[in-house]
């Protein structure tokens, strides 16, 4: 019981550092965290962030919006690659999407 104790604390400590993260606008990183987490719900809170990430980039300026598309398409690629949002943002990016 210990154990998993220990576990929900960590897990809950990983979910507080993908957040103070994004707070620093630094998506790379939440997602560098967000892999190594065993918890769904940290894995949702980072495709939720970078879901309102990426309509902010959609309203930017196209040197801006495409360096914020880039990011957030690296920052997914580190967690799911295959997650829908990728193909959302490939789309934005005009690139090809991959099967």
């Amino acid at each position: 019981m210990a154990g998993a104790t220990l576990a929900d604390i960590e897990e809950y400590r990983l979910g507080d550092d993908i957040a103070k993260a994004f707070k620093r606008q630094n998506p790379v990183r939440a997602a560098q965290l967000t892999r190594t987490s065993s918890d769904p719900h940290n894995r949702d809170y980072f495709f939720n962030s970078i879901e309102r990430w990426y309509q902010a980039a959609l309203g930017m300026k196209p040197p801006a919006r495409k360096a914020l598309l880039t990011e957030l398409r690296d920052s997914c690629r580190i967690v799911d690659e295959n997650h829908p949002l990728m193909i959302e943002i490939a789309t934005a990016l005009n690139e090809p999407q991959t099967p």
